[in-house]
């Protein structure tokens, strides 16, 4: 039975936004959203909503080692259909077989067409960390320059007349401000400042504020609100509590894990098609003379249906056309003079396209092979594709059907579609000093600074416009080089993470980072080693060799993807080079793929172990690590499999699931009180 003070409350709707001026309303209006009127899990295939706020800042910005990460844009795809909306291919995949379930409910008058559920369409996705990283670094140099430089008097910018003072000046303001507003890309990840949308792994179907838990109120209030969070976590997706029109994608659950195997395989079936069908079309204009003047492909991809059973509800099968894409010759061959002297006979030519095709077909098998490694085989309900034995579906059960099927495995997934944070700070730390150091004389370049002139015995201080030194970009990597920013991330993090260490601990902890960073760069004799393997940088590293003087070579490296794609870099004076793919700028076009662009490495990769040393100091200090992805997905689903058998025995279809629910009242639904 219900109290008198939910009796009360059960009517009103929450009223918390970020402009209600007293914080105890704030936060009471905000815990009354949260422990009031969110609805129950207690409902068909339910869990608990998932929280961005209070339990899991952390999800998709961390990988299983406790590195902070980054997506990998070229992994992404649009969704929108009024703008640009981007998430992971995976997401997008799960996101659009929601859709279209949701609007054949509609269509099937199960769920209302208003609102935002009824409309179902992706209004908001992946916010790239990049633009939040470089305004970040913006600001911090606006900051240093209008305020830390101009405080009051002329004194602190008479300081700076070189690139070593400017250095120093800047770093000391950084430190000092780094707890509250952070420099580096970890520091900005595991900050307020990065939202969940930059994760990758959102959608949201609605615009609305999301401090403004009145609107979210109304949101929850949609008829269809209940039915629409049922459907999300049948296709891998988890509502946000807090934003509960984001949909968020559970990376550890077995559907959704399935769409990642199915997107990935298909990128790479999709590429080496690709480049056959280029391949082949060349070889036919360079045969038939009036090819070139063909406006049309040789191949076109058509779509050959295929009869399979197909489960359009729990334990309800029907016979359908799956549509599988085959290419075949183009009809407007016929356009071709076949005639001619030098062209083929239209037997051959059918004969070659048939063959074509027959490459073209291998390469899913061989795709499939390649890639075992990445996939393992699960027992799971809704699978999209399940293994097929004999022309039948490995499935079992009859009201509630679960069938076998790949997915991609959890260890694997960070690595394919992350990248992480620090690996490429020191050499944008770089970057950015020089480059706040040449805007800055642009901005200034000259200063008045007092000196003390002497005349015979007389001495006086007299003001001098002195003009600031400029330096190139190959000068100052040689005037700080990477150890010296290995220090600076070592305190700024330290700075941003709120640590202190006492002198001698921190003086500890600087030698063992010292000491993994020059590891391997000497032999036994204290001379540098002529071979070894360069740092990583676009995804990859090279092994090197030179000679006493320091040249030589980083030798030849080639793209995972095709062996096509290949570059290697000069080293001079213990210098690695400039260099790029050779196919650069147009790999994609002659490979399928994207090639290196324009890139640098430094000789001595064990400046990674030494970072990896100081995210481990980091990592200490951080609570609830191991709890990130521990919830989430397969033990989530597959109690959710065994809790939900008997209810799809009763419950046939997301109609009836939808009726049902509509019976609900809002007590019910939305105080947790009868």
């Amino acid at each position: 039975m219900a109290s008198i003070e939910e009796l009360f409350n059960a009517g009103r709707a929450p009223t918390a936004k970020n402009s209600i001026e007293s914080s105890t309303e704030l936060y009471r209006e905000k815990k009354y959203y949260y422990e009031k009127v969110y609805p129950s899990e207690n409902l068909p295939f339910m869990d608990k909503p998932f929280d961005f706020v209070n339990e899991n800042p952390l999800y998709g910005k961390i990988d299983l080692n406790g590195n902070f990460v980054t997506p990998r844009r070229e992994r992404m795809t649009n969704i929108g259909t009024d703008g640009e909306v981007l998430v992971f291919d995976f997401v997008a995949d799960a996101f659009n077989d929601l859709k279209a379930n949701v609007q054949s409910l509609v269509r099937a008058s199960a769920l209302s067409s208003a609102g935002a559920i009824g409309k179902f369409e992706a209004k908001k996705g992946f916010a790239d960390l990049k633009d939040l990283d470089n305004l970040q670094k913006e600001m911090h140099y606006l900051l240093f320059v209008s305020q830390t430089l101009s405080s009051g008097t002329a004194k602190q910018r008479a300081k700076v007349t070189n690139i070593a003072e400017f250095t120093n000046s800047f770093l000391s303001y950084v430190k000092s401000v780094a707890s509250e507003a952070p420099f580096t890309k970890d520091g900005i990840v595991d900050s307020s400042n990065a939202s969940p949308v930059t994760t990758g792994l959102c959608v949201e179907i609605d615009l609305r504020q999301y401090d403004d838990d009145e609107r979210k109120h109304k949101f929850l209030l949609d008829p269809n609100f209940n039915v629409y969070r049922i459907l999300a976590r049948r296709f891998g997706f988890m509502v946000d509590r807090n934003v509960p029109w984001r949909l968020v994608a559970d990376v550890r659950s077995f559907k959704m894990r399935e769409y990642m195997r199915l997107a990935y395989e298909r990128n790479i079936i999709n590429k080496r098609q690709n480049v056959i069908i280029k391949t082949k079309e060349d070889e036919i204009r360079a045969t038939l003379p009036d090819a070139s003047n063909l406006s049309e492909e040789f191949f076109i991809e058509m779509v050959e249906l295929v009869p399979v059973q197909v489960e359009i509800e729990p334990g309800v099968f029907v016979e359908s056309n799956m549509g599988v894409s085959k290419w075949f010759p183009n009809p407007n061959y016929k356009e071709v003079d076949l005639s001619m002297e030098a062209a083929w006979t239209k037997e051959e030519l059918q004969s070659y396209l048939e063959q074509a095709n027959v490459e073209l077909d291998a390469v899913a098998a061989q795709v499939v092979e390649e890639t075992k490694s990445l996939w393992e085989l699960k027992q799971f309900y809704n699978a999209k594709a399940p293994e097929v034995h004999n022309g039948q579906a490995l499935c079992v059960g009859d009201s509630f059907r679960t069938c076998q099927s790949r997915v991609f495995k959890f260890n694997k997934f960070f690595e394919t579609y992350y990248k992480t944070s620090y690996l490429e700070e020191i050499e944008e730390f770089r970057k950015n000093i020089y480059n706040f150091y040449t805007s800055y004389y642009v901005q200034y370049p000259t200063v008045k600074k007092r000196v003390l002139c002497r005349s015979g015995l007389e001495e006086k201080y007299v003001t001098k416009e002195i003009k600031l030194e400029t330096i190139s970009q190959e000068k100052f990597n040689k005037l700080y080089n990477e150890y010296f920013w290995l220090k600076v991330y070592f305190d700024i993090r330290l700075a941003e993470s709120s640590i202190k260490f006492k002198p001698l601990q921190y003086n500890k902890h600087l030698k063992k980072i010292m000491d993994l960073s020059t590891l391997n760069s000497t032999n036994s004799t204290g001379n540098y080693n002529l071979s070894g393997v360069t740092t990583k940088n676009a995804d990859h590293a090279h092994l090197y060799e030179v000679d006493k003087n320091g040249n030589g070579w980083a030798l030849e490296a080639h793209h995972p993807e095709s062996t096509d794609i290949i570059h290697a870099h000069q080293i001079i004076s213990w210098v690695v080079q400039s260099a790029q793919s050779d196919c650069y700028p147009d790999c994609e076009k002659y490979f399928g793929t994207s090639g290196a662009p324009p890139h640098i490495h430094s000789l001595n990769e064990d400046i990674l172990l030494a970072m990896k040393y100081i995210n481990k100091i980091i990592k200490k200090r951080m609570k609830g690590l191991d709890k990130i992805y521990k919830g989430t997905g397969e033990t989530r689903e597959e109690s959710i499999t065994q809790s939900n058998q008997n209810i799809y025995a009763s419950l046939m279809s997301s109609q009836e699931i939808a009726e049902v629910l509509a019976k609900l009242g809002p007590f019910e639904v939305f105080t947790k009180m009868f």
